[in-house]
């Protein structure tokens, strides 16, 4: 409860729990954050858990994904930086 009010997130659980979690949602494809950073070029390692082989695992598309969010801005968030370079 402390972790998940520290947080802000709706469920905290051990990695032990991990695998039971991803399969009662019986996913096609794990998404998870790996790779090479397109700024630093620096790779980072993707999460594991045990049991994780028995997915298939996307590395590239998520980090994509978050990366293009990194760089499209909406008027509030142009608005906010206008701000805090003044």
């Amino acid at each position: 409860e402390e972790l998940r009010s520290k947080y802000a997130v709706d469920r905290v659980m051990y990695t032990e729990e991990l695998a039971g979690f991803v399969k009662s949602f019986d996913p096609k494809v794990l998404y998870v954050y790996g790779g090479v950073n397109s700024d630093s070029g620096l790779s980072g390692t993707g999460a594991t858990f045990e049991g994780i082989s028995a997915y298939r695992v996307d590395t590239g598309l998520l980090r994509a994904a978050l990366e293009e969010t990194r760089v499209v801005k909406s008027p509030q968030e142009i608005e906010i930086l206008r701000f805090a370079n003044k």
